[in-house]
């Protein structure tokens, strides 16, 4: 067989194999229909020619040349079609219709350009060179050319104008970067290689299914390293920021705005560009009591009202939950900032228990998006301690989502059935940590009405101590039982929370210990102005005896 014949083979594999796949990640989507047609010309190029190579009369040459040539109508016509729809389509949904019509009158213009073109080729196109036989241009076929070059340069043209007046991701741009350096070599190769130099009488071997090969190899290469025509777990968030109701604004440790979803640009009446050129202090009037200097005293943030000011000097009143943004280094970067608008909820709701109930869901949401986009990053955390500690930090911030989820259900506004919520954090507990059958849990808790303050403290008391449990005290397949109790007793609250498992070492002090969430347990009692003891009998048992006077429950 002609050794000159292989490349085109092997692209054609090649290409059969990334078509193939990349249609399997989502049949029924425009893109990947496009980009699979697309790889189709290029396969039929390959296979024409192979056969042309390996052909011993000029006959078979020329007709597997009409089948080399169709690249020129299927892979051109659809690669303005995939850019059209890559990385997603940017044009209004109102001109979708038209534009079908377009791409339909792209193809319908490329086949008829490629019947012409094949009826005009005979057998004096067709040269026995040193490589086999080859199909060549002449110049009266020479606007295939011009059909070929006018495509290549609208396909160039949407990708730099999606690139850059697109509004695209920035995971999106680094697509269009990885496609556009991949497809330039194809065009470049077909037209340096194998069209114009028949028609300069220079000879070279023709090398447009070598390029088309590396096109495929880069293909394959964008999938494995940036997930090329995948939905990344950046991108994921991305989208959920941009579909949130909620305004989002991203400030760096400066407080200057780098990013904005599209509700802040809705509600602002500013563009992306224009806002990410202001500072915070520009577009938010922080209440009399909060500023900029207060944000960079206080380690844990707090939901606080105040007015946006949008681009006709309306003034916006919002609910905003700040969120700091911290590196590896525990160096302060940047922060979060999520505002719910208030204004139809001030108008419409009268009494303040309405009100604070809604700002109640409006955190909770917050607080949930917050745990879905730490669920995805974690997604890419390999270091198992650091993995630990960020799951931790998780349910930190699920438990504090399920207080105010509880709190928007109640009837009475900063009051909260301890027990029911007590019972949601201990089954997120077991299900984040994933309990085994070998450990039982028993909850004795009286059904009692706690204020704010008291019910998300003794939660967060419980979610450490039931966490340590969980974590700490039943080693591999170690049976036992963790038991929690909440009773009124005279004028104490008293808590309890204990397990049957191989109870704390001798070297640990309660009243100093090293971990973050016994630690937190301690600043909790002193803020409660109680009393915690530990019984180190049968296991492990932390009693916790809470004053009534200045935190008022009742029995119900």
């Amino acid at each position: 067989m002609n050794p000159s014949a292989y490349p085109g083979l092997i692209s054609g594999i090649f290409n059969a194999i990334i078509g193939v796949y990349i249609l399997s990640i989502n049949p029924k989507k425009i893109i990947h229909k496009a980009f699979f047609l697309m790889v189709i010309g290029f396969i039929l190029f390959n296979i024409g020619e192979f056969f042309v190579r390996i052909s011993t009369v000029p006959e078979d040459a020329l007709f597997w040349g009409k089948i080399n040539y169709s690249v020129l109508w299927i892979t051109v016509s659809f690669s303005l079609i995939f850019v059209i729809h890559f990385p997603r389509k940017t044009i209004p949904k109102k001109y979708d219709t038209t534009l079908k019509y377009l791409e339909a009158l792209v193809v319908i213009t490329g086949l008829i350009v490629y019947i012409i073109f094949i009826n005009q080729l005979s057998l004096q196109n067709v040269h026995n060179t040193e490589w086999g036989y080859r199909v060549t241009l002449t110049f009266s076929s020479i606007f295939i050319l011009i059909w070929l070059i006018i495509i290549t340069i609208i396909s160039f043209f949407v990708l730099i104008h999606k690139y850059f007046y697109g509004e695209l991701y920035r995971y999106e741009k680094k697509q269009i970067k990885i496609f556009s350096w991949g497809i330039i070599f194809v065009p470049l190769g077909a037209v340096l290689t194998n069209l114009i130099p028949p028609l300069l009488n220079i000879k070279i071997f023709p090398m447009a299914s070598i390029f088309i090969l590396i096109f495929s190899l880069w293909v394959a290469y964008s999938i494995k390293k940036y997930q090329f025509l995948f939905p990344s777990s950046e991108l994921i968030a991305e989208n959920i920021l941009e579909t949130m109701n909620e305004s989002v604004i991203v400030v760096d440790k400066n407080y200057k705005i780098i990013s904005v979803n599209k509700s802040t640009v809705e509600l602002l009446g500013f563009d992306k560009k224009s806002l990410t050129k202001l500072s915070l202090n520009d577009v938010v009037k922080f209440p009399s009591n909060k500023g900029l200097n207060e944000f960079n005293q206080e380690k844990k943030l707090k939901v606080f009202e105040a007015t946006f000011r949008a681009k006709n000097s309306k003034e916006i009143p919002m609910s905003i939950s700040p969120t700091k943004i911290y590196d590896e280094e525990d160096n302060f970067v940047g922060m979060v900032l999520v505002g719910g608008d208030l204004t139809e909820t001030k108008k419409s709701l009268r009494e303040k228990e309405i009100l604070l109930k809604e700002i109640h869901h409006r955190v909770k949401n917050n607080l949930q998006l917050i745990h879905s986009l730490l669920e995805l990053q974690s997604d890419q955390i390999k270091d198992k301690q650091i993995l630990d500690k960020f799951n931790e930090s998780k349910d930190r911030i699920k438990l504090m989502a399920s207080f105010y989820e509880q709190l928007y259900q109640s009837k009475n506004v900063g009051e909260i059935d301890f027990k029911g919520y007590i019972q949601n954090i201990i089954t997120d507990l077991f299900q984040s940590h994933k309990a085994k059958n070998n450990i039982d849990l028993k909850m004795d808790i009286d059904s009692i009405i706690l204020d704010f303050d008291l019910a998300l403290t003794c939660g967060f008391i419980v979610s450490e101590l039931v966490t340590n449990s969980l974590k700490h005290g039943f080693p591999e397949k170690v049976k036992g039982v963790i038991t929690v109790g909440f009773h009124k007793k005279d004028d104490i609250f008293r808590l309890e929370v204990s397990d049957s498992g191989i109870g704390i070492p001798s070297g640990i002090d309660i009243g100093s210990p090293k971990s973050l969430g016994l630690n937190l347990v301690n600043i909790f009692v002193k803020e409660l102005k109680g009393n915690m003891t530990l019984d180190k009998k049968n296991g492990t048992r932390f009693i916790i005896d809470i004053p009534q006077d200045r935190r008022v429950g009742r029995i119900r």
